[in-house]
């Protein structure tokens, strides 16, 4: 039951209902939030039930479930008051994040479905006589609908044909179509030919191939399907779906750009049936250079582009992608120059950044006595890395060596009398923003990572941000990027989190 606690997470509600077999009754009850109210389908379906079942030909017997469930739906959907919005909700669809389908204007939201099925609108012509007059397909996995809708639509359907709603559907339905009628298709079309003022379609996406683009709903909590749908909306694992994939080698699409991931992984043929899983920042890093498309890369505190620089096997070549580099110590600005001279795509910035333009000291160790500092080792030139606006910072990290040996022991007075400051340049991460493409934040800033995140432009904002937490602390950073519709992917030491908005 993986959907139905994000659904209490996701989707604000007073009551929460789950229609089911009868037999599966105890099962449910023991494995659904108690939020749920358990009803059974013969409390809604008595009257019609054994009708339909005898109007399906045995051809499609098969189709039976599928053609009943529509009918629960709308039974359910009666016992609603007339100013309550009720809202279908297909049980193999799972929300990814908090969704609303009222606007403040109180226009109903729907979301835009593919389908064009012409049995479909055959069968909502014999019913109702409307032809379709929108765009979009209704069938979205979701469906809000006012009480007044549902009632005024039962009413005009008994009056037009002087018999029960359901009797009047199982008259005009071919069953000898696997799927001759859709409820979201007809109640969609009669919304938007009663109420047409009253609703809007949303152009937010979502994925109805759930099998196809992480093979199995048990994936969903996974880093690789993080990054795959994290745009979407929400995702659902249809029958129809895994039974295809079924036939097919177990892996995500070329679409999703997964194909060029398991390349990169040097997944060879025998293991394509096994799944890769995104285990670190490095294969996060692989994942996206390897995606299709313009990036953008902006590194906060990028030092000399090579020491401990997890971007630096992706930047040796160029690709699609632009990067700015940016490192406020003079030093580590000219190897990056050098580094990067014969680059483009790579600019270089001498500034350190925060959240308002200006000036400020920054602290840290020259180049000649990191070059002294790596002790017994490991020989990481880990000194060259440090620059604060703290200088108590600068302190800890020195002590904090004192692994490295006696010797190094005896020196750490010395090292700490030698930081240094120099006043730099601030500019914020907005200056270097882009509007096309995706983008990759990158911030090493030493305990400011607040000060650097709030000089974003959160009107446009990053598709990734990857931050040093080196401390394990993280000033707030997690708290802070949640509330920005941030969902941690992973990492341990540098973490990576994704725009969900």
């Amino acid at each position: 039951m993986h959907c139905a606690p994000l659904i209490l997470e996701r989707i604000e509600s007073d009551r929460y209902i789950l229609i089911v077999p009868d037999r599966e009754i105890p099962i449910f009850k023991f494995c659904t939030p108690e939020r749920f109210e358990i009803i059974p389908e013969s409390r809604l379906s008595s009257a019609f039930h054994q009708k339909l079942k005898n109007s399906i030909p045995s051809s499609n017997s098969n189709r039976f479930g599928w053609y009943l469930q529509q009918f629960l739906k709308i039974s359910a959907l009666i016992d609603c008051s007339d100013d309550e919005i009720s809202l279908i909700w297909d049980a193999d669809t799972l929300p990814l994040r908090s969704l609303v389908f009222e606007s403040k204007e109180r226009d109903l939201l729907f979301f835009r479905g593919r389908e064009e099925h012409k049995p479909y609108f055959d069968c909502i012509k014999s019913l109702l006589g409307l032809e379709k007059i929108v765009s979009s397909s209704f069938v979205a996995q979701c469906f809000p609908i006012r009480g007044r809708w549902i009632k005024d639509f039962v009413a005009e359907v008994e009056e037009r044909f002087g018999k029960a709603w359901y009797d009047a559907l199982i008259d005009v339905i071919d069953f000898s179509e696997s799927s001759g009628f859709s409820e979201y298709e007809t109640l969609g079309t009669y919304i938007s030919h009663r109420y047409p003022d009253q609703f809007r379609f949303v152009d937010k996406p979502w994925c109805r191939r759930g099998y196809k683009a992480i093979g199995d709903i048990s994936n969903i909590d996974s880093v690789i399907a993080k990054l795959i749908l994290y745009r979407y909306d929400y995702i659902s694992f249809e029958k129809w779906d895994k039974e295809n994939q079924a036939t097919r080698m177990n892996i995500p699409p070329s679409a999703f750009g997964i194909n060029k991931f398991l390349t990169s992984l040097k997944w060879g043929r025998k293991n394509r049936k096994r799944r890769p899983q995104v285990r670190g920042v490095d294969e996060f890093l692989r994942w996206f250079f390897s995606k299709d498309g313009n990036k953008h890369i902006v590194q906060v505190g990028a030092n000399d582009g090579l020491q401990s620089d997890p971007l630096r096997p992706y930047l040796v070549s160029p690709g699609e992608y632009t990067a700015t580099l940016i490192e406020p110590i003079p030093y580590y600005v000219d190897r990056l120059k050098q580094l990067y001279s014969n680059r483009d795509d790579i600019r270089i910035e001498k500034c350190a950044v925060g959240d308002k333009i200006g000036e400020m000291t920054l602290y840290y160790i020259p180049p000649e006595i990191a070059d002294q500092m790596n002790g017994e080792g490991p020989e990481n030139n880990w000194a060259h890395g440090q620059g604060s606006f703290d200088r108590s910072i600068i302190d800890y990290w020195i002590r904090r060596n004192s692994f490295r040996g006696e010797e190094y022991r005896r020196k750490i007075d010395f090292f700490i009398s030698k930081i240094t400051s120099e006043t730099v340049p601030v500019r914020c991460v907005s200056d270097f923003q882009v509007s096309s493409g995706e983008m990759l934040l990158c911030v090493d800033a030493q305990g400011f990572e607040m000060s650097v995140l709030r000089g974003v432009d959160w009107s446009s904002p990053p598709s990734f941000i990857m931050f040093e937490d080196d401390r394990e602390g993280d000033g707030g950073v997690a708290d802070f990027l949640r509330s920005k519709d941030y969902s941690y992917v992973c990492g341990h030491h540098d973490k990576v989190y994704v725009w969900l908005g």
